[in-house]
């Protein structure tokens, strides 16, 4: 018997447990969970194409590689009826997620100078004036999860996957 583990389903829980952790007193330790969760949640979204695109478009494994994100998300989503309107949720906020997944990829360290912010910092945290930070800051986690979870079930009917919530499974004995 083989065994197939959803790494999307994995990296979807550790997503939503990450943002569970809330009990730390470290200051910044709410900024980690919400980098945690939102890195996590785009490579849900990565993942769980790879999944599917594997399932059900023919030479995905060869080709996906070549594609942007964008294209493989257009890919999936025309083998499974669903049309995109990239100016409306969950497409915007797809987008957004995976801009700040690359930000993160990308980041560089920056240099806060706390003159130039015209007061000391005292009772904030020098990450508080980061570009990566006033990006992150005004994200909506909740929005997003319900934006990825709807995506993942609506793709996956579309594709007509059988079996139960796709962000449910994390393993099966079936191949599927």
């Amino acid at each position: 018997m083989s065994f197939v583990v959803h790494s999307y389903g994995y990296l979807y829980h550790a997503s939503r447990w990450s943002v569970s952790r809330s009990d730390h007193p470290f200051p910044d330790s709410k900024k980690f969970e919400k980098i945690s969760a939102v890195v996590l949640l785009g490579f849900t979204v990565e993942a769980f194409l790879n999944h599917v695109g594997a399932l059900k478009i023919p030479d995905w494994e060869t080709n996906e590689r070549g594609f942007t994100a964008k294209k493989r998300l257009k890919i999936v989503l025309d083998a499974a009826s669903i049309s995109l309107n990239e100016g409306s949720r969950p497409w915007s906020t797809l987008k957004e997620l995976r801009e700040i997944r690359d930000m993160f990829a990308h980041a560089r360290s920056e240099t806060i100078d706390q003159y130039s912010l015209g007061h000391f910092i005292t009772d904030q945290m020098p990450a508080d004036f980061t570009e990566w930070w006033a990006r992150l800051r005004d994200f909506d986690l909740d929005q997003a999860f319900d934006d990825v979870k709807g995506l993942v079930e609506s793709v996956w009917n579309g594709l007509c996957m059988a079996g139960p919530s796709p962000l449910e499974l994390v393993g099966s004995g079936n191949g599927t």
